[in-house]
């Protein structure tokens, strides 16, 4: 089974065309895996993309909390320092 990139922004191919191609080529079941934060206006146009499963948005995952809070003390103990992390 493939995996095709796709783009729900400016870049190509959009996500709409790709699940529209995908569908001419006679596949029954396609799913995205979208990595969206919040819930919203993105992840309402990729839910209405055509596929058949989407995922949700990732929101307060635990992992997701505990890198942001890792990143923050990293860029804490860095004060006065310039360097993009």
């Amino acid at each position: 089974r493939p995996v095709v990139a796709a783009y729900n922004s400016t870049a190509r191919p959009s996500l709409r065309d790709t699940v529209a191609a995908l569908r001419r080529r006679r596949y029954r079941r396609i799913c995205v895996a979208a990595y969206l934060m919040w819930p919203g206006r993105f992840a309402a146009e990729v839910a209405a993309c055509g596929a058949d499963v989407v995922s949700a948005p990732i929101g307060l995952h635990p992992a997701l909390v505990q890198l942001v809070l890792a990143r923050y003390d990293a860029a804490r103990v860095g004060v006065g320092r310039s360097r993009v992390a």
